[in-house]
């Protein structure tokens, strides 16, 4: 499983967007790898239809993120491959969350440490978008990337937020 490898080492920080093959297929497979797995973690908490919905949004946002920066650093022809990236390494973090959600709800003592657990992975899939960013971009430091990928998850969330208000 090469692929799986490739994607393993973006989310550990071992390889960049640079290194992923220019391939529609692995858009495709990419984007619905995403849109799979954060629809999953969404179902949990909500009909199908709004954590697909969800999904899409977040996507969307993503997608228009990963447009956004990289045309006005005049690096448009990087947006295949930064996008497959960063869907991939949102889908394989995801793919790792969803049990852990799992177990929360049925050992609702554990919810605690679950929760350290999944805040933890949030901020490295944070880390890993600042990285990809960098990447991208071509930043000599880590830093501005990770900027942007904060700034980037903070509207993204606001704006889910506002869309799709918490259940009371």
């Amino acid at each position: 499983m090469p692929i799986f490898k490739l994607f393993l080492d973006i989310c550990l920080f071992r390889k960049g967007p640079q290194d992923i093959p220019l391939s529609h297929f692995l858009l495709v497979i990419s984007l619905n790898f995403a849109l799979l797995t954060s629809t999953m973690l969404s179902w949990v908490e909500v009909a199908f239809f709004q954590a697909f919905l969800q999904s899409v949004c977040a996507t969307l946002l993503l997608v228009g993120f990963s447009f956004g920066m990289l045309k006005m650093a005049s690096k448009i022809t990087r947006f295949p491959q930064t996008l497959i990236a960063a869907l991939a390494a949102d889908g394989m973090i995801t793919a790792l969350a969803i049990p852990l959600v799992l177990i929360s709800l049925a050992l609702p003592e554990w919810q605690p440490a679950v929760s350290l657990v999944l805040l933890a992975m949030m901020l490295w899939e944070l880390a890993v978008l600042g990285h990809i960013v960098q990447q991208s971009m071509d930043f000599p430091r880590y830093g501005p990337g990770f900027a942007l990928a904060l700034i980037y998850t903070v509207l993204s969330m606001r704006i889910m937020m506002g869309l799709f208000p918490p259940l009371p």
